[in-house]
């Protein structure tokens, strides 16, 4: 996943950009499935609430990407509710629905829309797309 997530990461400036954000909340979600390698509910929460307040700052920082980072929040809110109650096994499978939903628009920032009148074989991918990473956008 890190590649996939670099590679789609091409471009740099001072604001953050949807890209940007996009990779923070992945690299945030990665710590968190960490903790789960051996649970326990004390670190998961510290975890979380280290996580809340850094959304809390970017938000002030970045209001442009308020809908994503109030997205990420209901996450963690889900969370603290599967983990509360010991259900590490729907805790995992939220944050698998957030990587996805993640990865989906990351792919959607990358990939411009495929008019409907170009056939697949016709389809050229935008020139910042390597051939390396091909593979990995079309999964």
């Amino acid at each position: 996943m890190k590649f996939t997530v670099a590679a789609l990461l091409g471009v740099t400036s001072a604001a953050l950009s949807e890209k940007q954000l996009i990779h923070n909340q992945l690299v945030a979600l990665s710590g968190l499935v960490s903790e789960f390698d051996a649970p326990e509910k004390d670190a998961i929460f510290n975890r979380i609430a280290e996580r809340k307040d850094e959304l809390a700052n970017q938000l002030l920082a970045h209001p442009e990407h308020t809908e994503s980072i109030l997205s990420e929040v209901a996450t963690l809110k889900g969370l603290v509710r599967t983990v509360d109650a010991q259900n590490y096994n729907g805790a995992m499978s939220l944050m698998e629905a957030r990587k996805e939903q993640l990865k989906s628009q990351l792919v959607s920032l990358v990939l411009p829309e495929k008019p409907d009148d170009v056939k697949p074989a016709d389809y050229k991918f935008p020139k910042d797309v390597t051939e390396a990473n091909k593979v990995d956008l079309i999964k």
